[in-house]
């Protein structure tokens, strides 16, 4: 009998597996195989890029690399899910734009890389930065609160 069940531990721990998401604690994602629920394998995520993490919760399908024995622990390649395309309104400017606007995030820095210009909108209040340098801040009110000194520096300056 332990040689059974060692031989169908065997045939788990190893290759790329489906599989679902049973708990993630810890930092670690346990993914119960789709061939045999019973076999639950703590896994790590494999990270692809600098974009934040997709939310994997209870119940998702994953793609995950078995580890190669019951010791070590797996890895989460990615989750299975519907395609989506890119609208292609979207697709067509990404590809008109090269590909060189860029939004990241690094050590909890939202970055946004724009070559042209960058516009934020919220009601009737707009910030708007040109690639020339010049920024525009819009609104019904502008405020300006600073604990240590408020400075405006410039080689001129007009108020009012």
């Amino acid at each position: 009998m332990a040689t059974e069940r060692q031989f169908i531990l065997k045939n788990f721990f190893q290759g790329v597996r489906n599989g679902f998401v049973e708990k993630v604690e810890d930092g670690k994602i346990y993914v119960a195989d789709k061939a045999n629920l019973d076999v639950v394998i703590p896994c790590l995520f494999l990270r692809t890029s600098s974009a934040a993490a997709p939310a994997i919760k209870e119940g998702d399908e994953v793609v995950y690399n078995a580890p190669e024995s019951p010791n070590d622990l797996g890895c989460v390649l990615g989750l299975i899910e519907p395609y989506q395309q890119v609208p292609e309104k979207l697709n067509k400017q990404l590809k008109k734009n090269n590909l060189s606007s860029l939004t990241t995030i690094e050590d909890e820095v939202v970055r946004i890389k724009a070559d042209k210009g960058l516009v934020i909108e919220c009601g009737k209040s707009t910030i708007i930065l040109t690639r020339e340098g010049k920024v525009q801040i819009k609104g019904n009110e502008l405020l300006s609160r600073a604990r240590g000194m408020n400075k405006i520096k410039g080689a001129g300056v007009n108020i009012n």
